[in-house]
């Protein structure tokens, strides 16, 4: 059981049988104060995240930092860092090579070589102004989006106040109306992972092997994982229950990931002193490996 307490409100959550099929129990109150807050909204989606993680583990899946495309029938994925040019990459290809998006940000992998995109909600306006989009996309798409998403935070304003990222972002539904329904729900065997990297000033385009691909995705990925290594709940459960190991558990993220990796014919470092020169790139290998 993990239990919190927080400004007048108690929250417990037992978690029964994480190695089989598992039950989870939410109990939440308020104590007779006048601003108690309701603990259900801030804790349980962190907390109950990493059961999701441990349960896919388990089944022989992981969550990657990672774009995933279907461009022309091949499946690719892209990794890299968080702000590297994976969502840019990914529009980019799809305008110019009429791409299917499954995921411009994180996919679930498998040990079997399967890999299926986590679409996203929204595509932020920054990633849409950049210059090789701006070309592609015609500026009135652009404008229209954003007095879109602009007059429907004023509207609701009065009644539930957003975050300034609300206005800054549009809708895959107003998105894909504009750019032929680009962004869909998919997945396959990836025949391509490209790994991207950003810096220096000149270009690089080599193979890897699966010990470097492996460092690489692993690192790439930590921030999905942030605070999974020592999450109470899941710590509370080991030490009262021995016949769950969290270190094993802990360890199958490696092994998952290579597995994946070993099923993937062409893996790829680009680096480019420029995200832009990343689409250009990954056509050029395409065209060259799929005729």
């Amino acid at each position: 059981m993990h239990y919190q307490r927080f400004l007048g409100s108690s929250l417990g959550i037992y978690l029964q049988n994480l190695e089989e099929t598992t039950h989870i129990i939410i109990t939440d109150s308020l104590f007779r104060f006048k601003f108690s807050i309701p603990l259900r909204e801030l804790l349980v989606p962190e907390d109950l995240g990493y059961v999701y993680l441990v349960k896919l583990l388990q089944k022989g899946c992981y969550i990657i930092h990672g774009a995933l495309l279907n461009i022309n029938g091949c499946i690719v994925s892209l990794v890299a860092m968080p702000d590297v040019g994976k969502t840019l990459t990914s529009i980019e290809l799809a305008l110019k090579k009429r791409a299917k998006i499954y995921s411009d940000d994180m996919s679930i992998i498998c040990s079997s070589g399967e890999a299926y995109g986590l679409p996203p909600q929204s595509i932020g306006l920054g990633t849409l102004s950049e210059k090789p989009l701006l070309k592609l996309l015609k500026f009135r798409r652009l404008k229209s989006l954003f007095y879109n998403s602009l007059f429907r935070y004023i509207s609701w304003l009065p009644y539930a106040p957003v975050s300034i990222e609300k206005i800054m972002s549009i809708p895959v539904e107003e998105f894909n109306k504009v750019c032929g329904h680009c962004i869909d729900k998919g997945g396959g065997i990836p025949e391509f992972l490209f790994i991207l990297e950003v810096g220096g000033t000149t270009s690089e385009t080599r193979y890897l092997n699966v010990h470097e691909a492996k460092r690489k995705i692993l690192c790439a990925s930590m921030r999905e994982w942030y605070y999974f290594d020592t999450n109470p709940l899941l710590l509370k459960y080991t030490y009262a229950n021995p016949s769950f190991s969290f270190l094993d558990i802990l360890k199958t993220r490696e092994q998952v990931v290579e597995s994946f990796i070993k099923q993937i014919p062409n893996i790829i470092l680009l680096r480019r002193p420029s995200s832009i020169l990343f689409s250009k790139a990954i056509q050029q290998i395409l065209d060259t490996k799929c005729k």
